[in-house]
């Protein structure tokens, strides 16, 4: 039995190895990905003009002190096969106009220093063929980087895109596991088993419906049946809605409406919502070619400025992006939000 255990224990010990060894690939294999994306975003990215000039000088200064180097194995000859590379490494890091300036440079380069007695001996290409092939072939060369950027450049955008979606939908997900937990709260105590499991999977039901935005492509929502839609899982007994009718763009609506959902979750969690007495007021106007929203609660326990900015209410900030804008304003009252919209729809 004592030998028993101690197969069990080695054999618990080599898991734990395995397992370390198996953080260890995931660990090297994480960083790894972290240093192709930050390869991929920095080849994305064009530095500034001067600084792609500088780098273009700098690859044809190297690509000649390796042509120095290999001087005395060339006897002169092969002037232009260094600085293939060197345009190919300044089109890649500066972009197309680095590059042109790689071949300027490269051509000036070698007929300063390799266009002498070796090229006499060229009974095939004269000079000047020999300059004018090596720019079709450089031209071609940057063409090939240039798309080789446009495909990293689009290709660092979709992992950007990707990082953000996981981001707001693992942040969408504790919102909403938290708004399912303040629901199931929300029951009067002498409610029956019955009666709780009822209101419960009703206000599911809400919430799922909640979660998505019935418009056509291009088309429009009104934003009454909006925040109907977005506040129901919350209780629409608790809300008050007022303002005119006004027709909003899908992307207005999808922004707003990650706005609203948050300011509700937080107000079920923390806010006038956690009161039997506690309500919400919603009023809009429509100004121009803006629309203004206020959020304001009341009757909700005392309200106090946060210590740090949250990650819902970083969300809330940059929820409508260039459509308009989010202020908070922590009263003891009851929180005051103010939403401003730039008006891409139409008034209906």
């Amino acid at each position: 039995m004592i030998k028993a255990a101690q197969n069990r224990q080695l054999d618990v010990a080599g898991a734990s190895l395995d397992f370390g060894g198996a953080g260890a690939k995931m660990n090297w294999r994480q960083r790894a990905s972290d240093i192709g994306r930050r390869l991929r975003a920095g080849l994305a990215k064009s530095p500034p003009l001067w600084q792609g000039q500088v780098g273009a000088a700098g690859c044809v200064g190297f690509a000649t002190l390796v042509r120095f180097l290999f001087d005395p194995a060339l006897h002169g000859g092969a002037p232009f096969v260094v600085y293939f590379p060197a345009t190919v490494a300044a089109a890649l890091w500066g972009g197309a106009l680095a590059g042109v300036s790689a071949i300027v440079l490269s051509c000036v380069a070698a007929t300063l220093l390799w266009s002498g007695p070796a090229d006499a001996h060229s009974l095939v290409f004269s000079w000047t063929d020999r300059l004018a092939i090596f720019c079709i072939a450089s031209g071609v060369l940057i063409a090939i980087a240039s798309q080789m950027r446009a495909l990293v450049d689009a290709l660092a955008r979709s992992e950007e895109r990707a990082v953000l979606l996981a981001d707001e939908m693992q942040h969408r997900m504790r919102n909403l596991l938290a708004t399912v937990a303040a629901i199931a709260q929300q029951v009067p105590p002498e409610a029956t088993i019955e009666e709780y499991r009822s209101a419960f999977e009703a206000r599911l039901q809400a919430l799922a419906r909640s979660q998505r935005i019935d418009a056509p492509t291009g088309g429009f929502v009104d934003l009454q049946t909006l925040l109907d839609r977005v506040i129901e899982p919350f209780g629409a007994a608790a809300f008050r809605l007022s303002g005119p009718s006004t027709d909003l763009s899908q992307d207005h609506a999808l922004g707003l409406s990650l706005v609203v959902h948050e300011l509700g979750t937080n107000a079920l969690k923390h806010g006038a919502l956690t009161s039997q007495t506690g309500h919400v007021a919603m009023e809009w106007r429509r100004d121009n070619s803006e629309i203004w929203l206020d959020w304001r609660e009341e009757g909700g326990p005392p309200v106090s400025p946060p210590s740090r900015t949250g990650s819902g209410s970083r969300l809330m900030l940059a929820a409508l992006g260039s459509n308009g804008e989010v202020s908070l304003d922590y009263r003891q009252e009851g929180l005051w939000c103010r939403i401003r919209l730039t008006d891409m729809g139409r008034e209906a």
